[in-house]
């Protein structure tokens, strides 16, 4: 099977080695016969996350990693190099300040939970779509939603097992999720963030069919059609 994200124009061997170049780092990730890219980025001084990882912080990371470039891009006078990190493990959590953040939080949300992504990553990825679009065997295929919700801490074990929480409204059982990430103010409680794919969404139903918008939740009404995992 061939998966893979839009080649990078520019040659290596065209750019003068004195220049500064911003090495910029994703994974494909593999998760329930579901493909979907991931970009590494940082929590810098003042809470905002950029692009500033360099090669010791994915190997400290990741014990396993394997580093790929993939071609180098011009945007705002500066050059970033792409460079794709396979790795034998899964990964949904913030490792310290470095977090695997999805393509919908950096260009619809604009956040990671509670910290800004700069304006500069969100500007870059708007420009250029051969970084985000992924393609198997030669069709392109979209990318995962990210929703959050807040449980009692003591539920998070469970949900690693059984990844969902079902709630209730008039006796019609359906998932809620909330689109913005919620600061916590119960020492119980924690804000859980899910990756999801979701398929026939409809808005301001009555009846919840299969997933439902209103105002800053999503309802799931059935679970069959809606694939999502995360913490």
């Amino acid at each position: 099977m061939s998966i893979f994200i839009e080649d990078n124009v520019i040659n290596m061997s065209s750019i003068d080695k004195n220049i500064d170049i911003i090495d910029f780092y994703y994974s494909i990730i593999h998760e329930n016969d579901l493909v979907y890219s991931v970009y590494y980025l940082k929590l810098n001084n003042v809470d905002i996350y950029d692009s500033y990882i360099t090669r010791y912080d994915i190997t400290n990371v990741f014990r396993t990693s394997d580093i790929e470039e993939q071609g180098i891009i011009l945007f705002n006078n500066f050059y970033y190099r792409i460079n794709q990190v396979h790795i034998k493990e899964t990964l949904n959590k913030n490792i310290g300040d470095i977090c695997c953040v999805t393509t919908y939080e950096i260009m619809n949300i604009g956040k990671i939970g509670k910290y800004k992504i700069s304006d500069e990553i969100v500007n870059f990825f708007g420009e250029n779509d051969c970084i985000y679009n992924i393609y198997v065997n030669n069709d392109i295929i979209m990318n995962p939603w990210v929703f959050y919700k807040v449980i009692d801490e003591k539920y998070v074990k469970y949900l690693e097992m059984i990844p969902f929480m079902r709630s209730f409204e008039n006796n019609m059982p359906y998932f809620s999720l909330d689109y913005e990430y919620s600061i916590i103010k119960e020492s119980k409680d924690i804000c859980v963030r899910f990756i999801i794919f979701m398929d026939d969404i409809t808005l301001n139903s009555d009846k919840i069919s299969c997933n439902d918008i209103r105002e800053n939740k999503v309802y799931i009404g059935n679970k069959d059609n809606c694939i999502f995992f995360g913490y």
